[in-house]
């Protein structure tokens, strides 16, 4: 075990894994709980973390670190994420039509196998 600094309140604690004490973990696991519980009973809202942290009346500093630790998702919007998203749907279909038209054909037939084309 090492000795390390939590990254939550700065002090120093032995693991081999998280870089957050005992502690704060508990406090994260009862703001996590508060924080899904509050999404869950209003699913129609468009939150962030800080319009969520004032709505639960939490720190907004541990709902950063929720989402760093992978618990919530981002929903990330913009031009750059809608440009990547539609250059992943035209790789996808470009695909998609080169295995239709028989182009890298992956699938080869029981028959086909055992007896050959004919």
């Amino acid at each position: 075990m090492e000795m390390i600094t939590c990254d939550l309140c700065a002090k120093p604690f032995a693991t081999t894994g998280p870089k957050i004490c005992p502690r704060c973990m508990k406090r994260l696991d009862a703001v996590y709980e508060k924080a899904r519980a509050f999404m869950r009973d209003n699913p129609d809202e468009s939150l962030d973390v800080i319009r969520l942290a004032d709505q639960i009346s939490e720190d907004v500093r541990d709902l950063e670190m929720l989402v760093q630790m992978g618990r919530f998702d981002r929903d990330v919007s913009g031009p750059a994420v809608e440009d990547r998203r539609k250059k992943q749907l035209l790789e996808e279909l470009r695909k998609n039509l080169s295995e239709k038209s028989g182009e890298g054909k992956k699938y080869v037939s029981y028959g086909e196998e055992r007896y050959g084309k004919r």
